[in-house]
């Protein structure tokens, strides 16, 4: 990078990739260790996130006041100690010395994106994620949650709920799941019960949030807010207090899917003549595949980290799908466009889906539903970890 990059730089200023500091913060010697725990959360946020850059020589009126020779030795020491001691776990990293012509040297310290999230500072043990132009400290297991998802293989499906005993299992269904999904017949208890447990469905004595939220008699006994809310507002604005109709849906997976689909099935059509019958059909708003499709995919790839249900909006000129939970494992938006990448974050539920829903795959829902309606499109918010899918109508 040049003098001319690193100007650009600053006139963009402080963002979700990169952060500017003082040379001071390391000259200060009263200062410097908590400056230094400082620097060290910087890090950490990025590492959690994305990763970025953070320049050292640049102060807050975005004037440049480089490092001479001497500090730069002092600071690069600091700054190789500071990744090793201060983060947990250690990192590497990479900077690079922009020399100016009249100003001095500016550091650019380039934080890679984590590997092995979460990442904390060693001192305080505090968790910190990147948010816009600041560091937020992470405060809610959730979000925590989501973090050691990324990093190794914890998912919420796996879950153990400790409410639920094996009486819970509605065991009708589960033996329909045998013949119709599996294609033979339910095991004897003991056989069935060893199953269950290979399956991930049940641990122990207890369901697992998959086993409760596909098999058990009342799912919302033991996850209260895994439901669907579905309304038909009047009107196009989010913040009307007038809705033809409003309904909370609860049951299993199955149930959700179908109560939802019926309720936008019902009201997929133009608006019918004067006269008509209300019964009489009338053309749809949006291909019905299209809802099913999204429909599925809110249901199998949310993240069931966050207790919230999935909303169903119907407006007199759009449908809103909203999801809780961001793409999984940093996966892009422009990712699931282009390719239609995707990765699994619910992997037991996308493979039982097969045999319970029409459930096609990853990323093929998308696929297919950009294919039908074009001017569909999609909302990924890190921030209020929500995935949101807008379909208006054609």
């Amino acid at each position: 990078m040049d003098e001319l990059e690193l100007n650009k730089r600053i006139i963009q200023w402080e963002d979700s990739s990169q952060e500017f500091k003082s040379k001071k913060l390391f000259l200060d010697k009263k200062a410097k260790s908590r400056h230094e725990l400082d620097i060290a959360a910087e890090c950490v946020a990025f590492l959690n996130k994305n990763g970025g850059t953070i320049f050292f020589g640049i102060e807050d009126d975005r004037n440049i006041d480089g490092l001479s020779s001497e500090e730069l030795e002092l600071v690069s020491q600091s700054l190789s100690s500071l990744v090793k001691d201060k983060i947990n776990p250690p990192i590497i990293v990479e900077t690079e010395n922009i020399v100016t012509k009249e100003n001095g040297i500016v550091i650019a310290m380039t934080v890679p994106k984590g590997i092995d999230k979460p990442y904390q500072t060693s001192q305080d043990g505090k968790f910190y994620i990147r948010s816009g132009h600041e560091k937020v400290s992470i405060k809610h297991r959730e979000e925590l949650r989501r973090l050691f998802q990324e990093g190794v293989h914890v998912y919420a499906e796996k879950k153990v709920l400790t409410n639920t005993t094996l009486s819970d299992l509605n065991l009708i269904r589960i033996k329909q799941f045998y013949e119709d999904g599996l294609s033979r017949s339910m095991p004897d208890e003991e056989g069935l019960y060893t199953e269950l447990a290979n399956m991930h469905l049940i641990s122990g004595e207890q369901l697992t949030t998959v086993g409760c939220l596909l098999f058990a008699n009342t799912p919302q006994s033991a996850l209260p807010s895994f439901n669907i809310k579905c309304i038909r507002f009047k009107g196009t604005d989010l913040e009307a207090t007038e809705f033809y109709e409003s309904q909370l849906y609860e049951g299993t997976i199955q149930e959700l899917y179908q109560q939802a689909n019926s309720f936008l099935k019902k009201w997929n059509t133009l608006e019918q003549e004067k006269g008509s019958s209300f019964n009489d059909k009338g053309t749809h708003l949006v291909n019905p595949i299209v809802f099913e499709e999204i429909l599925i995919n809110a249901l199998v790839h949310r993240d069931y980290f966050i207790n919230d249900g999935i909303k169903v909006l119907f407006f007199d000129d759009r449908v809103e799908i909203i999801s809780p939970g961001s793409l999984p494992n940093s996966l892009s938006l422009d990712e699931l466009l282009l390719y239609a990448a995707a990765r699994e974050r619910n992997p037991i539920l996308s493979r039982i889906s097969y045999h319970i829903l029409d459930y096609k795959g990853v990323g093929s829902g998308i696929r297919r539903s950009r294919k039908l309606h074009p001017s569909i499109h999609f909302e990924n918010n890190s921030v209020n970890q929500t995935f949101r899918v807008i379909i208006p109508y054609n």
